[in-house]
């Protein structure tokens, strides 16, 4: 049992070292740094709920049309009279609600009556249906001030479903000046099914990528094949090159398997649910549909990070001693891609403030989780910046791994070199 105990403790003093301990640490902080960030994006979302302002088109403007828009006041809202509420976003205004011609009339004949609700569509992010969410609420308040006045009223209406729900609703969603009779929620909810995989899909390849180059080199390394390559009449540029080309196109390959696959999951997922009441209609009139260049410039944004990340695995690879030590140095870089893989999950980074906007965009690998939002929503000179920022980082790693493979870093990183590393660091000079 004394040799067991022993066992055990030997084994612990080898797995709970300070470099195994401290990327745990790290994800503990990381997680608290991002609950708090979105939690307070939340809060301020939901905050904006009480501070709306909406545009009001009353068309009707009769004498009961002109008391729901007292009443609305009365209750805290925010209205501005307007000619045409789908045209809300020029004047700042959160969203449009239109009272039509016969509101009145129709109601006051016991036939319920429409009020047609415009919201925007800014992003596919879950934190962006506040402003849908506060049109819905106005949407019933509406509804319950006719409803009140109607049962003070004291028609001979028989009818008490009438009575409790005398205002029906038609939603609009306006995209870029387009107009289409369907509800901000579906064309979100159609948008968040397209885009829920590409986050998924990035952070995957990326960590496989990085994890095989890494591995790839370090292996070489162990088995001293990396002396003999060096040692070989080729350029170091080239086997650099070679090295990043190659993990680079596996990558790819795996990213369209992902792609391909994750694809098929949703549509099997979707499949039973039929139609989808003209939402793909909706989408083309609004310009949202998901064409060949959509995702012809998400793949030149994933490309990059899949560089980035190569660059990255690369000098880990090569200064990390062996296969064991390349786990606990690849773990920062699995870290920071957590960063913006998790925000926007639920909330959309383009949307941020330009201080937290600029911190968390400072992370190459960001800009390709925002790379389809940005392309969707017209920000294309973030999508550009993002692409350039990306390549002079991969640039500047490429020159870092150069150095250090020119030097003799790569044999004496880690610890001071044995008399067999000595030796093979002289005969690589030699050459």
């Amino acid at each position: 049992m004394r040799k067991f105990g022993i066992l055990v403790k030997k084994e612990l003093k080898e797995l709970l070292t300070v470099s195994s301990l401290i990327p745990i640490i790290l994800i503990m902080a990381i997680f608290y740094f991002l609950g708090n960030f979105i939690g307070e994006e939340i809060e301020n979302e939901v905050n904006a709920l009480e501070n709306i302002r909406f545009a009001l088109c009353d068309r009707d403007n009769s004498g009961l049309s002109r008391e729901v828009a007292d009443d609305l006041a009365a209750a805290g809202c925010d209205a501005v009279r307007v000619g045409d509420a789908s045209e809300f976003e020029k004047d700042g205004l959160g969203f449009g609600i239109e009272i039509p011609n016969g509101f009145e009339q129709s109601i006051l004949s016991g036939t319920p009556a429409k009020i047609k609700l415009y919201a925007g569509f800014e992003s596919s992010s879950m934190t962006s249906s506040v402003d849908s969410a506060a049109m819905t609420a106005v949407g019933e308040l509406i509804n319950a001030i006719v409803s009140e006045k109607l049962m003070s009223l004291s028609l001979p209406q028989s009818d008490r479903s009438f009575l409790t729900n005398p205002v029906r609703t038609d939603e609009y969603t306006v995209f870029n000046g387009n107009v289409a009779n369907v509800s901000a929620a579906e064309v979100q909810g159609k948008m968040m099914l397209q885009t829920l995989f590409l986050p998924i899909v990035l952070y995957l390849v990326i960590m496989l990528a990085s994890q095989m180059l890494a591995n790839s080199v370090a292996n070489e390394k162990t088995d001293k094949t990396l002396e003999t390559l060096l040692s070989a009449p080729v350029g170091r540029i080239s086997i650099l090159s070679a090295k990043m080309l190659a993990a680079g196109i596996v990558s790819l390959i795996y990213s369209v398997f992902y792609i391909i696959g994750y694809s098929w999951l949703m549509d099997g997922m979707y499949a039973p649910i039929g139609a989808d009441g003209g939402v793909s209609e909706a989408m083309s009139i609004l310009g949202l549909e998901f064409g060949v260049g959509v995702y012809a410039l998400f793949g030149l944004q994933l490309f990059l990070s899949i560089l980035c990340a190569l660059a990255l695995s690369l000098i880990i690879g090569i200064l990390a001693a062996d296969v064991k030590k390349v786990q606990s140095m690849i773990m920062p870089l699995m870290l920071v891609v957590m960063i913006p893989y998790f925000i926007s999950l639920v909330s959309d980074i383009l949307t941020f403030d330009t201080l937290p906007k600029l911190l968390i965009g400072a992370i190459p690998f960001t800009h390709s989780f925002t790379a389809v939002n940005a392309v969707m929503f017209g920000q294309m000179g973030w999508y550009w910046a993002g692409a350039a920022y990306q390549a002079v980082f991969v640039a500047v790693l490429m020159v870092a791994a150069l150095k250090i493979i020119r030097s003799d870093a790569i044999f004496t990183f880690g610890g001071r070199p044995t008399a067999k590393k000595k030796k093979s660091l002289a005969f690589c000079r030699k050459v």
